[in-house]
Order: C-alpha cells, then sequence, then structure tokens
C-alpha cells in the first residue's frame, strides 16, 4: 500500500479520490494499470458508484489518472487506466507517515470491499444507512491511524491539517469526526487550546477505540480493568489525579508561608482569648488548620513521584493552568502514559533505573514547549527544562503505577504486557461512566484473555477543606 498518499496535503483533491487511489495501491499497485469497465473496477476497489465515480472523474480532470480504450484479442476493447507518471513523482516527494497501525489501515481498507459487498446483497435500515461509513468516512480515520505516533492516539492535528490532508472543508471534517464518535470508534476528544494569539498553544487529542470491530476487533482485548467504584466530586487515584495533585502541591508550596502565618495568628488569638475567658479545654481552631494543611499536603503529595521542582517551573505549570490548559495538559499527560505503557513497557520495569527515555521527552517537548513562559525585556525566559520534567515526571508515575497495578492482575504472567498496546479511557463527561484501562494484543502476537477486572483504586480528596478556606488559596 502507497502510505504516502495519508500525507498528500494538497486541498484540490476530494476525500473520495484519495480513497481511490488508497484502495487502488492497497488492491493492485499505484504504478500497475487496470483494466476493465468502470463499474467492476469501483467493485474491485469497494467503493459505491456515485463516491467512485465523483473520485475518479477528478482525478482524470486533474490529470492523475489516465484512461485509454484498450484493444483485446477476443472482444470488444476494454478501458486501461492507469496513475500519471507526473503524480507518482509528486508523490514520491511525500513522507511517508511513521504509524504504529498500518495493519489497522490494511484492515480498514479491506472492510470497505466486504461492507460494499454485504450492502449490494442487503437493504439497509435507516439507523445502518445514518452510520454507513462513505469514502470520506473511512479516509479520515485512515489518516488518524497514520498519524497516530501513540497507539490508539492521535496529538497535534488541527483542522486546517486535517483539511490539507483529507480535501474536506472544516465543516465536512467536523460532521466526520462527529460520525466516527457516533459509532465508537473515536472514545474521547479533548479540543485544543490556543492563547496570548496563538503564542501558547496546544493541539488536540483523538482517543480512538482499537478494540472497535472496524479496527483490532474485541478479540483482541486481554484485559479489561473498571476503576471501582465511581469517583465522588473531589476524590482523585493515581491514574486519575496526578495533574490535580500536582496543581494542589505547588499552591501549598507557593502559600506556605501565608498558611503558617495565618495558623499563628489564628492560634495567638485563641491564647489571648483562653487568659481572657478561661473555659474547658476544647479542640482549637488552630489544631484544625493544621491538621487540615497537614491531610492535604500528604493527600497530594500520596498521588505524586517525588517531586523536585524549580521556581520557574511551577510558575509555567500554574500560568498554563490559569490560561485554561489543564483539561488538554491532562489529556496529554495520559497519553504520554499510554505511550510508556505500549511502546516501552520493559524500560519502565522499577529495576531498570534507566534515565530518562528520549521519544517520550521528544514528544512532549514538540507538545508542550510553547507553555512556557518566554519572559520580556526585564526577565529572561524560563529553561523549559523543569517544566517538562515535571509533565514527564507525572506521566512516568501513571505508567509505573498501572504497570505494576496490571501485573498484579495476572499473577502467572500469563501475559507478554511487553507486546500489548494499552489504552487509558477517561470517563465520559455526560455518562459518569468509570475509568478503563485496556491491555490489547494483535493476532498476530497472540492474545490470552484474562477477562474483566474491578481496580478499587485508593482514592484521595483533594478538595480545599473547610478550615483553609479562610486563607483565601488562589
Amino acid at each position: 500500500m502507497e502510505y504516502r498518499l495519508l500525507g498528500y496535503t494538497t486541498p484540490d483533491m476530494s476525500p473520495e479520490a484519495r480513497w481511490f487511489l488508497l484502495q487502488w495501491s492497497k488492491n493492485y499497485d499505484l504504478d500497475r494499470a487496470v483494466f476493465g469497465p468502470r463499474l467492476d473496477l469501483y467493485k474491485r476497489l469497494g467503493i459505491s458508484p456515485k463516491p467512485a465515480k465523483r473520485g475518479l472523474d477528478l482525478l482524470q480532470e486533474r490529470g492523475h489518472v489516465i484512461s485509454e480504450t484498450h484493444p483485446q484479442k477476443r472482444g470488444r476493447p476494454t478501458t486501461r487506466f492507469r496513475v500519471s507518471p507526473r503524480f507518482l513523482r509528486q508523490l514520491k516527494t511525500c513522507t511517508t507517515p511513521t504509524t504504529v497501525h498500518q495493519p489497522e489501515i490494511d484492515k480498514l481498507c479491506r472492510h470497505a470491499i466486504r461492507a460494499r459487498d454485504e450492502s449490494t446483497q442487503n437493504a439497509l435500515s435507516g439507523d445502518h444507512r445514518a452510520n454507513k461509513l462513505t469514502p470520506a468516512t473511512y479516509y479520515l480515520l485512515a489518516v488518524l491511524l497514520a498519524h497516530a505516533e501513540i497507539p490508539g492516539i492521535v496529538r497535534n492535528v488541527s483542522y486546517w491539517w486535517l483539511h490539507m490532508v483529507t480535501g474536506m472543508s472544516k465543516d465536512r471534517v467536523i460532521s466526520q469526526l462527529s460520525k466516527l464518535k457516533r459509532i465508537g470508534v473515536i472514545t474521547h476528544h479533548e479540543p485544543g487550546v490556543l492563547r496570548n494569539g496563538g503564542e501558547a498553544r496546544m493541539r488536540s487529542v483523538y482517543n480512538l477505540n482499537l478494540n472497535h470491530p472496524l479496527l483490532l476487533g474485541e478479540d483482541a482485548t486481554g484485559l479489561t480493568a473498571v476503576v471501582y467504584p465511581k469517583a465522588k466530586p473531589g476524590s482523585f487515584t493515581f491514574l486519575s489525579g496526578a495533574y490535580d495533585a500536582a496543581l494542589v502541591a505547588i499552591k501549598l508550596a507557593e502559600n506556605e508561608t501565608k498558611i503558617l502565618k495565618e495558623i499563628e495568628t489564628v492560634a495567638s488569638s485563641e491564647q489571648q482569648e483562653e487568659q481572657e475567658r478561661p473555659q474547658a479545654k476544647r479542640y482549637s481552631s488552630s489544631t484544625r488548620l493544621r491538621k487540615a494543611h497537614i491531610e492535604l499536603y500528604e493527600a497530594a503529595h500520596s498521588l505524586l513521584p517525588k517531586l523536585q521542582l524549580s521556581k520557574e517551573g511551577a510558575e509555567d505549570f500554574l500560568q498554563a493552568h490559569n490560561l485554561g490548559f489543564g483539561p488538554i495538559v491532562k489529556a496529554h499527560i495520559w497519553a504520554y502514559a499510554t505511550m510508556l505503557l505500549s511502546n516501552h513497557w520493559d524500560d519502565i520495569e522499577p529495576w531498570r533505573k534507566r534515565g530518562t527515555i528520549a521519544p517520550v521527552m521528544q514528544a512532549i517537548r514538540w507538545d508542550c514547549s510553547t507553555l512556557v513562559a518566554k519572559g520580556s525585556s526585564a526577565s529572561p525566559p524560563h529553561s523549559e527544562g523543569s517544566f517538562l520534567a515535571l509533565i514527564y515526571s507525572l506521566a512516568h508515575h501513571i505508567a509505573a503505577e498501572l504497570q505494576d497495578t496490571l501485573k498484579s492482575l495476572d499473577p502467572h504472567a500469563e501475559c507478554d504486557f511487553s507486546t500489548a498496546i494499552f489504552q487509558i479511557e477517561p470517563p465520559n463527561p455526560h455518562s459518569g461512566e468509570s475509568w478503563i484501562v485496556r491491555a490489547l494484543f494483535r493476532q498476530a502476537d497472540g492474545v490470552t484473555h484474562l477477562g474483566n477486572f474491578l481496580l478499587p483504586l485508593r482514592r484521595v480528596s483533594l478538595w480545599l477543606p473547610k478550615e483553609l478556606e479562610v486563607l483565601q488559596i488562589q
């Protein structure tokens, strides 16, 4: 298959034309001529006549495909279709996406042919027609798979880029993304954020459901772990609360002097009141404040790795949060944790004691460096190292804790988790579902079905206690 097609960025080629060429490259080769009537060609490529005709007409109009009458030894002449040498040369200048999902893209192409055969034999209901995959839907999904550096997770794609690489308008891209969400191929989408005139930005994150029948399928699921029970408001586990715990820890550290001073002020006031109006000894407000301060500090740090964060790194973290980057930073942290589990399982084993894993740090630098303070004429810019190291540390902590938890579910080491593709699925905000972690395996690697598990992970509260509300920590 010619995967360069999935990185071919020009807006003047429709998704129908692109899917036509991709199916051609899958079933034949782009440098190989194809013979036969148009309708036969459409059938062999698994495309319905109307969108296939639109795609082929456009390709011929652009000069990308050439059709010629071809004589035969017997009977009437047939038609020969071939991709033009000029387009093939142009395509060779494109970079082939480095994808981990070539098997799934191949399966998608085969599915289109099988689905077309089934639809011609059976009448479709209204629901089936509404959810039917068109060439535009297939091609968009193939593009997302091709640019998923982390298994099942697509980062750093904008609507503009999707327009360029699919040939669809922004509205059509959004419509096709909605269809992929509706049929369950996209399980979570965290929109990107731009601030300060675009100087500070993070792109969207799309989570693909790899055990969907279109992709790996349910038979690929070796293990499903559901975090249970459902979280109460303000209650977090290491999986859900690493970012929030870091935020609380940074705010407590930033306000420590203020907190301790306020507690001493309350204690002094209580001592003076006791001297003026002696009464039975009681549990003082200052004692409650100290206890609440200690409990919140311990709760936050119980969800975190050991942090040695510089003042600049803490400032960058708070600034990003205050600018509204919290949700998208969280989505990226879970993506990096997934990357560590799926691509570097052996490297995060506690006995390895290795340093920073370069591909993960490179991804973090690419995604998050614009969130580092750029400084002004009066102050130098912050070093990106401390902030990015914090993001890496949070992702690594989640991955390491999950690794230990998942291994405890497989005491006899039946699964080779080093070959697994992991998925971390946050709750659906509309249905309030629990967190789900899956270990998926390609059939070629062998699938050991461990089954489903409930994970009663330890939870802590990160709500600001009432005893600390008087401190007005912002």
